[in-house]
């Protein structure tokens, strides 16, 4: 019974059901703890390349213009919408 506690066959089976591990197989299987680091690096280096290619698009030329007269738009809707 012990080679089969210890197969990869028997931890792939245990980690996938649903009843508590037996105390030779709770520290075989890998959780999920780091998964929240990995996404929220994901996430931020999402973030930094689209601040990367924003800033390229206003820097070289008539996206500064086009930002400038985004926020003129919105700002006049928004007083419309107040007033």
């Amino acid at each position: 019974m012990t080679l089969f506690r210890s197969s990869p066959l028997a931890r792939i089976l245990a980690c996938c059901t649903s009843r508590p591990l037996p105390p030779s197989l709770r520290r075989s299987c890998g959780g999920d703890g780091g998964q929240a680091t990995a996404e929220y690096a994901l996430v931020v280096l999402a973030a930094a390349a689209v601040g990367v290619v924003l800033v390229a698009w206003v820097t070289s030329g008539g996206g500064a213009d086009r930002i400038g007269r985004l926020f003129a738009k919105v700002f006049d809707n928004i007083a419309r919408r107040v007033a």
